[in-house]
């Protein structure tokens, strides 16, 4: 895949640990992937920072926010003409710069320093840990966000033994380890060219219709996890998803290093949009800079919109 994934800029070429952030598919998704990186810098000026992007995204306007830049081809990012999210969050692995990856989604902020959170999970024995919501069998399938496909289906396509244990992931945070976690990832990348039919899908990622490949990454993420047998579990979970008024928002934040803005319009709930909206004014403060970039123009083009 080197012919698509090529590290252009490499200010700390020595890091064995970083942060990974992608943001494709339209120009938004470089302006969170900045916003993010000021949070996360905010925090720890020395954490190091990869961005994978597009050629026609990337402008030296964002370049001191990011440590490695990696510019993804059309092969990772499209598959049979269109823009593909699934597929390039499945190609995670090969995107990655680092020994020891945090990948973040771009829809957030840092609210807290992440170091502590990168180095506890690379001294431990996973080498691949994300945010697991729930947990299921083949004949147990009500648990909490168990969203996208009847287990049934899933067995017979996936081809999945009877004791299999299958989790309801969150990805929008995960650490990975290279090598380890090389076998893990090959499986799925097969299993994201071997999809399920959307049409057999529960729920898709995007709205129905959408233009864009609406196959859900968590899905094929835990199917993958099933076939492996391994435990991922991040412990506890470092990120706010915020999906209903909290009156005690702030105080909550203090427990968490990661605040969400995800999903589509409407997804998370207004004040946790403004909250995030205040928290980047403060953090831009720090850098003499405006909050250019804002929440509610934001998620407008996010792709669980079909943009």
């Amino acid at each position: 895949m080197s012919e698509t994934i090529k590290h252009v800029k490499k200010k700390k070429p020595t890091a064995q640990k970083g942060v990974v952030l992608l943001a494709f598919g339209n120009r938004q998704y470089m302006e969170m992937a900045f916003n993010m990186a000021c949070s996360l810098k905010f925090h720890n000026p020395d954490i190091v920072i990869q961005v994978a992007t597009e050629e026609r995204f990337y402008s030296e306007q964002y370049s001191w926010a990011f440590d490695i830049v990696t510019i993804l081809g059309e092969k990772i990012t499209h598959r049979d003409g269109k823009l593909n999210p699934a597929q390039v969050k499945c190609a995670v692995y090969d995107i990655a710069y680092f020994k020891h990856n945090l990948y973040l989604d771009v829809d957030g902020c840092a609210l807290a320093d992440v170091t502590p959170l990168l180095d506890k999970l690379s001294e431990e024995k996973g080498y691949y840990r994300t945010v697991v919501i729930g947990w299921g069998s083949k004949e147990e399938e009500d648990y909490e966000y168990n969203i996208w496909a009847k287990h049934s289906d899933l067995w017979d396509h996936y081809n999945l033994t009877e004791e299999a244990k299958i989790p309801a992931i969150q990805s929008s945070v995960a650490y990975f380890r290279k090598p380890d976690s090389a076998k893990f990832f090959e499986i799925v990348k097969a299993h994201d060219k071997n999809r399920l039919d959307v049409k057999d899908l529960t729920m898709t990622w995007g709205p129905p219709g959408s233009p864009r490949d609406i196959f859900p990454d968590e899905l094929t993420f835990n199917v993958s996890i099933a076939k492996m047998g391994i435990k991922p579990d991040i412990e506890p979970n470092p990120i706010y998803f915020g999906q209903r008024h909290e009156p005690n928002l702030a105080d909550v934040l203090k427990r968490k290093t990661i605040l969400s803005i995800y999903g589509n319009k409407g997804l998370t709930h207004p004040t946790v949009l403004k909250y995030y909206d205040r928290y980047m004014s403060k953090v831009m403060r720090k850098y003499s800079r405006m909050h250019e970039y804002k929440s509610h123009r934001l998620i407008k083009y996010k792709h669980a919109n079909g943009k």
